[in-house]
């Protein structure tokens, strides 16, 4: 007699069945991430989130297991998955480091790489030893480095930009003087470099030059708060205290007549709009594989808890309601897997980042809104248990603190929305 084995619904279908987008790389790179986080991760932490820090050796256990550098480059130190790394890859890297359950860990240890070194690596700077050198330390996890672009007075309309440079006084050619302040950094207190978007003070303040005075500049922190003051400046940082992400080091960058060489400018001076545009599309596409994998994991973990739980003489999974419920999750995450698997084939044949912008943005919502739905529905489930730190409801109570970041990082979801109207000319 055949028995049937019923798949992992919490699990996407590829798993399972076949597909045209996945192969046997795919699948190895999935089972080497999954046993990484089931061993070093998820035991922990629950931990981690309250003591509001993890272990510095993080990094280095997961480059030596080949996770951290998996999606960057040989000449860097990166150790890729295969030698044919595709877009479906970073998709299962970013999905399966999020079955934590906790953005503050992606965002401070995993995904400082997709948003401050990419950059570097597509555009380089001038001073190519320093980016060797760079890329190599933060890719083998020795260094770590920071996207800061949002600022007080300008989050998504980054034609606001405030934060100033302009030609040092003794040495006009070489460097500049920077002056400014960052806000909501994800990983800017630890981070040894910053991937920095300025304005060129040098230039008018005119809206005909608002988006083209725009630069991305490389920061090396210790090279300016380890040297003189009054020569070097100074990067002020101080924590920010967040809803979520508790592992974040969510900070609030001041730079003081920060002393920079401008063979530091990535790519090419008053040339930064687009790169820091396409920046926002790797970052959404980061953001929503995180949020529907967090989706998942409220929906696996309310389904064990509702075939044990008894309530009324029944498990709580015979009472309709709950299955309706588990039903109306499974639907949403479908729909977002399926747009994200089809704008990750596009990336993967050549649609270039300012026709996919408007899929990017609508992914992005897509997931968030997912996430919020199973978010709450996970927390009905579980009832009061929900409401606690730790124990079996912990993952929901976790993502829940973190759904509020996720309608609003990379872009907020009345802006996408806006954004997505104006690019179908509605």
């Amino acid at each position: 007699n055949c028995v049937i084995m019923r798949p992992a619904v919490h699990e996407p279908t590829w798993h399972h069945y076949p597909s045209p987008y996945y192969n046997d790389t795919h699948h190895a790179l999935r089972d080497k991430i999954r046993a990484f986080v089931d061993q070093e991760i998820l035991p922990f932490v629950h931990k981690w989130d309250e003591q509001g820090k993890y272990p510095a050796d993080l990094r280095h256990k997961a480059y030596a297991a080949g996770i951290y550098g998996a999606l960057w480059p040989k000449q860097y130190g990166g150790t890729p998955a295969c030698d044919k790394m595709d877009h479906f890859h970073s998709l299962i890297w970013h999905d399966e480091l999020a079955r934590a359950g906790s953005g503050g860990l992606m965002a401070s240890c995993f995904l400082p790489l997709g948003w401050a070194l990419l950059p570097i690596l597509k555009y380089g700077i001038g001073d190519k030893a320093k980016q060797s050198a760079v890329c190599r330390a933060c890719i083998r996890g020795e260094k770590t480095i920071a996207l800061a672009v949002t600022e007080p007075m300008a989050g998504s309309d980054v034609g606001n930009i405030g934060c100033c440079a302009v030609d040092d006084a003794d040495e006009p050619d070489r460097y500049y003087r920077i002056n400014g302040e960052k806000y909501f950094i994800s990983n800017g207190y630890n981070a040894d470099y910053i991937t920095l978007a300025i304005r060129d003070g040098n230039k008018s303040k005119s809206e005909r030059e608002k988006f083209t005075s725009l630069s991305f500049i490389l920061i090396d922190v210790h090279q300016i708060n380890g040297g003189d003051a009054a020569t070097m400046g100074r990067i002020y940082k101080s924590k920010m205290k967040t809803q979520g992400w508790w592992l974040g080091n969510t900070t609030y960058l001041v730079f003081k007549n920060v002393r920079v060489p401008k063979s530091h400018i990535i790519g090419e001076a008053n040339k930064g709009f687009v790169p820091i545009l396409e920046n926002f599309n790797h970052g959404r596409f980061a953001m929503a594989s995180t949020a529907i994998r967090y989706a998942r994991c409220c929906l696996e973990d309310s389904m064990q808890f509702a075939q044990k739980r008894e309530t009324f003489g029944r498990k709580l999974s015979e009472h309709q309601v709950i299955r309706h419920k588990l039903v109306d999750m499974m639907r949403r995450i479908e729909r977002a897997q399926n747009l994200m698997e089809q704008i990750t084939f596009q990336m993967d044949n050549g649609i270039s980042s300012r026709k996919l912008a408007p899929q990017m943005a609508m992914i992005k919502i897509e997931a968030a809104k997912c996430m919020e739905f199973c978010a709450r529905e996970a927390s009905q489930i579980f009832g009061g248990r929900s409401y606690l730190r730790g124990g079996s409801a912990a993952r929901v109570e976790r993502i829940y603190r973190e759904v509020c970041v996720m309608g609003i990082a990379e872009g907020a979801t009345e802006i996408l929305t806006d954004f997505i109207a104006r690019q179908a000319k509605l």
